[in-house]
């Protein structure tokens, strides 16, 4: 949903920028401090330096002597120059440092006016620089440590910082993720209900109420969905008895037509489940069934119920019934759905049909299976044109009319159904499987 990536986006940004600064002023922080715990550091240390020289300049000869001394206290993981009045080396640690190297670095850097832990470049490597005078000796020490080796640890820190960023931000994520969810759920089934109240299903499942706002709008959309539901079956029971009025209507004019339509309405019920159609459908095959007839109510009883035969003119005017019926459904929403089957029920599959000589697919599936129940309870009853023609017969004809006039897969169907409804003829038997 797209107020879940809204929610999701808005709450990781308004951490990540918190977390950010804090994780960035924590590193600041946290560098401050440990440089100047390093400074401190070799601060001691040159200063230790400068005073085991001064106590022991008479003792020992040269390095191998002293740096055994050194190591007891501080490790030698920097560089130690030993320099006379003249700026002359005497002594140092580091085979790589040597004299040519001391002598470029004393031509560029006045080190004896610089600052203490002043950073220094020599031979490309970074150096932070302490000295000291040693005493009575007119000698001074230098002490080199390596930019890289001091910050080690420090990087250290950077990549634990970092690891602690990233943790924190994937917790962050599972718990927005999970919280998230929490909240969308109910929306979801918000949009969820409110759509299926705008699509008129008014009976959807009755789901756990929560205790906060959006339980409160579902508690409405729940008392809407009752008032809704009382009106559909309110709406169904008035749309019940204004076809019951209608068939009346018409019972009046032509009693045959009243029981015409339930016939119908029985057979394309069948037929409908035996091609596997679902209930929404089978309910409009039922409702257009019961109709398809209805416009016949704007045709002369005389023409309805002449004994002979109809006339150019007056079977043009029977041939209007389904756009008569067509017009007379559109002005009622609930019976929408049907218009098509009512108006097209007289087309035939080969484009021959009437009003509108639709063909095989254009023709609605309802009208085709009412067109097949339609057919064959009128051979099957008796008219004052004519008597009623045998099953066997009936069954024959709209076999042979597959193709034609009939719907080859609906008239199957509906042949499979009167075999297992107890008729059986040879045409009917071979249709079984």
């Amino acid at each position: 949903m797209k107020i879940a990536r809204k929610i999701y986006l808005s709450n990781l940004t308004c951490l990540i920028l918190p977390l950010f600064i804090i994780t960035s002023v924590a590193y600041m922080v946290c560098s401050a401090i440990y440089q100047k715990m390093i400074h401190e550091r070799n601060l001691l240390q040159i200063d230790y330096l400068t005073k085991f020289i001064q106590n022991n300049l008479n003792s020992y000869s040269g390095q191998e002597q002293w740096q055994p001394e050194f190591s007891n206290f501080y490790p030698l993981d920097g560089i130690i120059l030993l320099v006379g009045e003249d700026y002359n080396l005497l002594w140092k640690t580091g085979e790589d440092f040597t004299s040519t190297i001391y002598q470029h670095f004393l031509k560029k850097v006045d080190w004896k006016s610089g600052n203490q832990g002043q950073s220094y470049k020599i031979d490309n490597k970074r150096y932070y620089l302490y000295h000291r005078q040693i005493p009575g000796t007119g000698l001074s020490l230098i002490y080199l440590r390596e930019k890289k080796i001091s910050d080690a640890a420090l990087n250290r820190f950077k990549f634990i910082l970092l690891i602690v960023f990233i943790s924190l931000l994937l917790l962050f994520l599972y718990c927005q993720q999970k919280v998230t969810r929490r909240v969308i759920k109910p929306l979801h089934e918000l949009v969820e209900m409110v759509g299926s109240l705008m699509n008129y299903e008014y009976f959807f499942p009755l789901r756990m109420v929560e205790d906060d706002e959006i339980g409160l709008i579902k508690t409405y959309l729940f008392q809407l969905q009752d008032l809704l539901q009382k009106r559909e079956i309110k709406l169904r029971q008035n749309l019940f008895s204004v076809m019951d009025i209608l068939i009346d209507l018409l019972e009046i004019k032509d009693s045959y037509t009243a029981s015409h339509s339930k016939q119908v309405r029985k057979y394309s019920i069948a037929i409908a489940q035996m091609l596997g159609l679902n209930e929404d459908e089978i309910r409009d095959i039922a409702f257009a069934a019961t109709l398809h007839d209805i416009g016949k109510i704007g045709v002369a009883h005389r023409i309805l119920n002449k004994p002979g035969k109809l006339t150019r003119e007056e079977f043009a005017i029977i041939r209007q019934h389904p756009v008569v019926a067509d017009e007379v459904l559109k002005n009622i929403e609930e019976l929408k759905n049907i218009r098509k089957i009512v108006r097209h029920h007289h087309e035939k599959y080969d484009g021959t049909g009437y009003p509108d000589r639709l063909a095989k697919e254009e023709i609605p599936l309802g009208a085709r299976i009412v067109s097949v129940a339609d057919a064959f309870d009128a051979m099957t009853s008796n008219r004052p044109y004519r008597k009623a023609l045998s099953i066997e017969r009936a069954i024959n004809i709209l076999i042979e009319e597959k193709g034609r006039q009939f719907d080859p897969t609906v008239v199957d169907a509906f042949v499979k159904y009167l075999y297992q409804q107890g008729v059986f003829v040879a045409e009917v038997a071979a249709l079984k499987e």
